[in-house]
């Protein structure tokens, strides 16, 4: 949470005329199907939702995804963030470490599954 405090900081501190175009993807994944649920990841996403608008983001936040709708996402918003001056992505969920990868973690995602790196 303070590298998050610390990346709002400066971007408060940055004049708007250097960052006209700003676009933020916030993923909220909490309600999982066969992990521990995580309830204040609504919270987190609400929060920093009205924290980046305030900021002059466009804030694309989403909840509670799949696999698939998770790339979807980013994908959207790789596409929508082109030449904008600042972009932030923002994950609250869990998240995995296999052989040296770091991965976030779609709701459907089951430690049980051979596969699960698409769930």
């Amino acid at each position: 949470m303070r590298i998050v405090l610390v990346v709002l900081a400066l971007l408060v501190s940055i004049p708007s005329a250097w960052a006209e175009k700003r676009f933020a993807l916030l993923i909220g994944n909490g309600n999982y199907t066969h992990v521990n649920a995580l309830p204040n990841v609504e919270n987190d996403i609400k929060g920093l939702s009205k924290t980046f608008a305030d900021l002059g983001f466009i804030v694309d936040a989403r909840r509670d995804l799949d696999g698939a709708a998770m790339e979807r996402a980013i994908a959207e918003f790789s596409k929508n963030a082109k030449g904008a001056d600042i972009v932030a992505f923002y994950y609250a969920g869990h998240g995995a470490n296999s052989k040296g990868d770091d991965f976030l973690l779609a709701t459907g995602f089951n430690p049980e599954d051979s596969n699960a790196g698409n769930a």
